[in-house]
């Protein structure tokens, strides 16, 4: 797993590492315990980006169902969706407002045809391409 800035989560192109936005804590406290925000996040990545490649789903199919997954799989460690979704959108603001200054070259764009903005896209399209091009 790695850090990456301007979107929560996300993937490489050939599926080999999975990146969590730096914003976003590591662990929540829930009922006296505080548990990891990973598994849940890496897990909705694999099952979207699977979907994706394997079963070849547009990406807003994939990325709903990825989502219900990962949904279970917080009930299933006992946390509310509710309490698991108010702090992933706690930091999301701070995740959008965030200037773009470092994006991995093998970030997997495909979501941002679907679901960014025209102006986020082609600014992080830019951004990789950059990369990519240096020789990253």
């Amino acid at each position: 797993m790695s850090l990456l800035t301007a979107i929560e989560a996300g993937y490489s192109r050939d599926a080999t590492t999975i990146y969590i936005d730096r914003h976003l804590p590591r662990t929540i406290r829930w009922r006296g315990k505080d548990v990891r925000l990973e598994p849940f996040l890496v897990c909705h990545e694999i099952v979207e980006k699977a979907l994706l490649d394997e079963l070849r789903l547009h990406y807003l199919h994939a990325h709903q169902i990825a989502s219900r997954i990962e949904r279970d799989a917080v009930r299933g460690a006992g946390l509310t969706w509710r309490h698991y979704q108010s702090v992933i959108k706690a930091h999301e603001k701070a995740i959008d407002e965030e200037q773009l200054r470092c994006v991995p070259g093998d970030l997997d764009l495909t979501p941002c045809s679907d679901a960014w903005s025209k102006h986020r896209s082609s600014s992080l399209r830019g951004m990789v391409q950059g990369t990519e091009t240096a020789g990253n």
